[in-house]
């Protein structure tokens, strides 16, 4: 059951990343294992951290998993 494909945990996964500084565009996509989704966030930020993205979703935290994060060069 591919849950997150639900608006519920979009919604709640794009508005927590937003929330972090610089962030301009969240971007979720199938991740490469049945069952996963991928995130790509935009932000002018580079120091986001594992960690930070990971708080920025509070309560729900909990119910999602942060295998990665990765930060890539424009």
């Amino acid at each position: 059951h591919d849950w997150c494909n639900m608006s519920g945990c979009k919604r709640d996964v794009s508005s927590a990343f937003k929330s972090l500084p610089g962030v301009t565009e969240i971007e979720i996509m199938r991740g490469d294992k049945a069952g996963t989704q991928s995130v790509k966030v935009t932000s002018s930020d580079a120091g986001i951290t594992k960690e930070a993205a990971i708080g920025s979703l509070g309560s729900k935290a909990k119910s999602y998993v942060v295998h990665t994060w990765d930060i890539l060069a424009e």
